[in-house]
């Protein structure tokens, strides 16, 4: 069998977020429908992409008359598209590089559930339906203590975006981890407008955080965790574009 092996034939979008109000179809113009159609499926090639969700070859980014060959379009129409996608918080577009926003949320929703912008009801759950962790016990346990906690979706959301920044230090959320999301979720200058996600974005854009700058001998190993996004002080020198890249490199405090 060759190694070449894909690990994915296909992609999953949900019709509910396309057709329902306020959806894909609501948000974007009939082209930049397409254009986020064609770069979702893309993105999930996974024969050319090392992270499903992400465009690049080996973390470098395409130039724009690669994206317009693929696209079949002008590099004046592809320059729109990205602004349009930019703007509705579809993409994340840097130096090459577009990051499809909630690629995984798509890939692991399950039936019924929704982003935090819309209210709903859950289902009642059946047992095929009910992830099981390691056993009854701590699954029960489980939905008892993050009953409130999968309602909100953000700290799923947070983490999977994280990890999809490059040369930060991967991590999963775990219950301890989560919490502190939460806690974090409380502040104003974090949860407002979804700051994190401008957050996010600024990290994905960040030479110092993606760990491309130079290091002090002291600091060559460092690598950007999230407690370090979720520190407040850090998450506003972020915000206040201390991180934006400059001809030098940072110390990492």
């Amino acid at each position: 069998m060759s190694k070449n092996i894909w690990r994915r034939w296909w992609v999953k979008l949900w019709i509910e977020d396309i057709f329902k109000p306020g959806g894909i179809l609501d948000k974007l113009p009939i082209d930049a429908v397409g254009t986020f159609f064609l770069l979702f499926a893309w993105s999930g090639d996974t024969r050319i992409m090392k992270v499903p969700g992400i465009i690049s070859f080996d973390g470098i980014g395409l130039s724009d008359e690669q994206y317009c060959h693929k696209l079949r379009m002008t590099p004046e129409k592809f320059k729109e598209m990205v602004k349009i996608l930019t703007e509705n918080e579809m993409i994340i577009y840097d130096k090459g590089i577009i990051n499809i926003v909630n690629f995984d949320y798509w890939q692991n929703k399950k039936e019924g559930e929704v982003k935090p912008e819309v209210k709903f009801e859950p289902k009642n759950e059946t047992k095929n339906e009910v992830q099981i962790v390691r056993s009854k016990k701590l699954e029960v346990r489980s939905k008892k203590r993050h009953s409130s906690a999968d309602a909100d979706p953000r700290p799923s959301q947070i983490v999977e975006n994280w990890n999809k920044i490059p040369g930060v230090r991967k991590c999963k959320l775990t219950d301890n981890l989560r919490d502190k999301i939460k806690t974090r979720l409380k502040n104003p200058d974090f949860s407002d407008n979804n700051n994190w996600l401008e957050g996010l974005r600024r990290a994905f854009k960040s030479s110092f955080i993606r760990g491309m700058t130079k290091r002090t001998e002291e600091h060559k190993h460092w690598k950007a965790s999230i407690y370090f996004f979720l520190r407040p002080s850090k998450f506003d020198m972020l915000m206040q574009g201390e991180y934006d890249d400059k001809p030098e490199g940072r110390e990492a405090d």
